[in-house]
């Protein structure tokens, strides 16, 4: 695990540039989506007010679990990754010098979870100073940091995708699922509404104010098992895949 760590860090060393505008992207996502929980709270979310209404549950849905990636790194922002592979050739790289698959699947792990983890304190940074002045006369600490771990671990369990998709797969593959899993999450996002009669967040909100306690650990566990699910799913696919 240590080395895995050291693999991890002394990449993403050289792409402070990349993280730096994930960072800052996290931190407009923080800001929209505590405005929006502040007109739900408020009654002020108006069955008109579809930006609102839709904005947040896909900045929440689709883009949370995109932030252990570095988007606004070379290789999502240049159409030639699907020519050039520079995944495949980091992995090519990682097995010149038999570092064990193992190994090779956690630092991925740990990559994103350090570009997670930026992403994730610039966005909390944001989202509490916004919020909490108007939602602490309304909801108590723990119902609020409930309703924080509920979407964090949601978003844990689904980040590892990122690095199975980079790894485990080829560069048509990253554009074409990163593509397909936003139709997927519009799809989703708007079936839910259908259904529930509401917002997938305002729904949230209604689940932690009955009983904070339960949805913050579900979240979390279920967080920690996608981690170790993509983990050994990435590690099995690097063994079986051809670096040829």
């Amino acid at each position: 695990m240590h080395y895995a760590f050291r693999m991890a860090w002394s990449e993403l060393k050289y792409k402070y540039v990349s993280l730096l505008m994930t960072v800052l992207f996290s931190c407009l996502i923080g800001y929209l989506c505590a405005e929006a929980v502040k007109a739900a709270m408020l009654g002020n979310l108006s069955a008109s007010d579809h930006y609102k209404r839709y904005f947040a549950d896909f900045l929440l849905i689709a883009i949370s679990p995109s932030l252990g990636a570095l988007s606004f790194s070379r290789e999502y922002m240049s159409w030639t990754t699907m020519a050039d592979e520079p995944f495949m050739r980091r992995l090519r790289f990682f097995r010149m010098w038999a570092i064990p698959v193992n190994v090779i699947a956690w630092s991925r792990i740990i990559y994103m979870l350090i570009c997670f983890g930026a992403a994730l304190v610039s966005f909390l940074a944001v989202f509490v100073t916004i919020s909490w002045p108007t939602l602490a006369e309304l909801w108590s600490p723990a119902e609020y940091a409930s309703y924080l771990l509920v979407w964090i671990g949601y978003a844990v369990a689904l980040n590892g995708i990122n690095p199975f998709i980079e790894y485990g797969s080829n560069g048509k593959v990253v554009f074409l699922g990163t593509t397909s899993m936003i139709l997927i999450s519009f799809g989703a996002i708007y079936l839910l509404h259908r259904l529930l009669g509401k917002p997938i967040y305002v729904w949230v909100i209604e689940i932690v104010k009955v009983n904070p306690f339960w949805p913050a650990v579900i979240s979390i566990v279920v967080g920690l098992l996608g981690l170790l699910f993509f983990q050994r799913a990435l590690a099995n696919k690097l063994t079986k895949r051809d670096l040829s």
